[in-house]
């Protein structure tokens, strides 16, 4: 019996022990958390990950509507007021050279009427020269004639067999709205061929960025040899060398179409398809920015899209 009290003593002395050393050792513990006004324990040092930005998030553009369109999944991968309906200056010459290539006989050659000479600017065109259907196109894409835009649409009346009014352009202009409706632009018309102001608070068309990508990416797959063109630095035609109002041809080596616009409603616009590896376009549309702006959004959503691509 003795034995066994001494034994039970024992037990009890080693249990009182051990339930010290584990309260000290808690007590230590939550000491060096930082808990209850503890000091925290010095850790080893971790390096973070690496970490980047994701792509568009800290961009700023002077555009008041912009988009990037893959062309490949059919979605956008950015937008600004995509849809919104802005003044579209010259963009308009991407309809007018579709309407042209679906209209005009390849055979026919145009004459350079007064009238067109009279438009805004001067792309060295000459009244009365005949001017071949597929020259005078890309002499128009790749410097933005509105000589040239005008001369197509005149010239449509007598591929129609209209000898009234010979100079206007109502008929053509027609036409261009009908294919808008046909490719489902919803916010783009067109008022005249050249995307011209037609007084100070009325443009020559309107539309938005996601109707000028849809727009210029039908262009492109539909007509490559006439678009093809404004990925050039110049294009030679009838003794004229016409240069490319799209100064990225020299800074993004990737584009295979585009188109600029500028006026004093619409801003700067420009338009782009740009091929970012592997046969996967992009269209890149920014509306309103301002004559230099445009150049600079463009390239920032650009160099965006190649980053997206490289981290997707």
């Amino acid at each position: 019996m003795k034995i066994l009290a001494n034994n039970k003593k024992k037990s009890l002395a080693t249990l009182i022990l051990l339930l010290s050393f584990g309260f000290i050792f808690s007590l230590s513990a939550f000491s060096n958390s930082g808990g209850e006004g503890g000091k925290p324990a010095a850790r080893a040092e971790q390096k973070s990950p690496l970490v980047f930005d994701a792509p568009f998030k800290n961009i700023s553009l002077e555009a008041k509507s912009a988009i990037v369109f893959d062309l490949a999944s059919g979605k956008a991968i950015f937008e600004l007021n995509p849809s919104s309906q802005l003044p579209l200056a010259s963009l308009t010459k991407i309809m007018t050279a579709v309407v042209v290539e679906e209209k005009f006989p390849k055979w026919m050659k145009v004459e350079i009427p007064l009238a067109a000479i009279m438009q805004e600017g001067d792309s060295g065109l000459s009244a009365g020269e005949l001017w071949k259907i597929g020259d005078l196109a890309r002499a128009m894409l790749i410097s933005s004639s509105n000589d040239a835009a005008f001369a197509f649409a005149s010239a449509f009346n007598s591929v129609a067999g209209r000898t009234e009014n010979p100079a206007s352009a109502a008929d053509f202009v027609a036409l261009m709205n009908r294919k808008a409706r046909e490719l489902n632009l919803s916010q783009t018309y067109f008022l005249n061929p050249t995307g011209l102001d037609e007084s100070e608070g009325v443009a020559g068309a309107y539309g938005s960025a996601e109707d000028v990508a849809n727009l210029l990416a039908f262009a492109f797959k539909k007509y490559p040899s006439i678009f093809g063109v404004t990925r050039k630095e110049f294009f030679d035609a009838g003794n004229i060398r016409f240069k490319n109002t799209n100064k990225l041809v020299d800074e993004v080596p990737l584009i295979v179409a585009g188109k600029t616009g500028f006026s004093a409603l619409a801003g700067g616009n420009l338009a782009i398809i740009v091929d970012v590896g592997l046969g996967n376009p992009v269209a890149i549309a920014a509306l309103g920015s301002s004559e230099e702006g445009r150049f600079n959004d463009v390239k920032t959503l650009y160099e965006e899209t190649l980053r997206y691509f490289q981290y997707k």
